[in-house]
């Protein structure tokens, strides 16, 4: 069975999960544009103890408790 890009769901587990280190949210920031740019129908969804601040650094991202 092939997978259509707009039923793909993209999990990232990011190196802090409280959204508190600058240079990991960089990172993930700089990631899910990437990772948006080769799958624009996909969805990401970020675990999160911050969802709040993910929000405003990560706005196309979902969050995973």
């Amino acid at each position: 069975m092939e997978r259509h890009p707009e039923n793909m769901r993209i999990f990232i587990l990011p190196g802090t999960i409280d959204c508190s280190n600058w240079g990991d949210l960089a990172m993930l920031q700089i990631a899910l544009q990437r990772l948006q740019s080769l799958w624009p129908a996909a969805s990401f969804h970020v675990l999160t103890d911050a969802p709040d601040k993910l929000k405003i650094h990560c706005p196309g991202a979902g969050t995973v408790p």
